[in-house]
């Protein structure tokens, strides 16, 4: 389990429609229950690069009643801020440019495979807690 800002938790799951892919899904408060996506992640910095905003899509894959756009929108920014600061570098390393991976077929499973072995590596520490 990961914790934010805000001080609510959340957790890792699988896409019950695609198993390649994550969703995240708030275990506590208000929107417990809440399951998501991430879509398209930028940041982009101010013109003297001491502030930067982050702008992000997401998909609902199951709502909670009574939810408030705004608040949510700041929830789910501050859970991404927290992924980008605490989990990047566990993938950092498989990470490599497109062109790399497409010309070397056996480096790109490789690189598939260990992203797999960390997302579950995640899921079985969520459930040692």
């Amino acid at each position: 389990m990961n914790s934010n800002k805000t001080h609510l938790e959340y957790e890792y799951i699988e896409d019950a429609n695609d198993k390649e892919l994550e969703c995240i899904k708030i275990i506590e408060g208000k929107y417990n229950g809440f399951v998501y996506q991430y879509g398209q992640v930028s940041i982009n910095e101010e013109d003297d690069e001491s502030q930067a905003s982050l702008n992000f899509n997401y998909r609902i894959i199951e709502d909670v009643d009574d939810s408030d756009a705004d608040e949510l929108q700041t929830i789910l920014g501050d859970i991404l801020v927290d992924i980008l600061e605490n989990h990047v570098e566990e993938t950092e390393k498989f990470t490599l440019e497109s062109d790399k991976i497409e010309s070397n077929e056996v480096l790109g499973e490789q690189i598939k495979s260990s992203i797999k072995e960390i997302s579950e590596m995640r899921n079985d520490d969520k459930s040692d807690d």
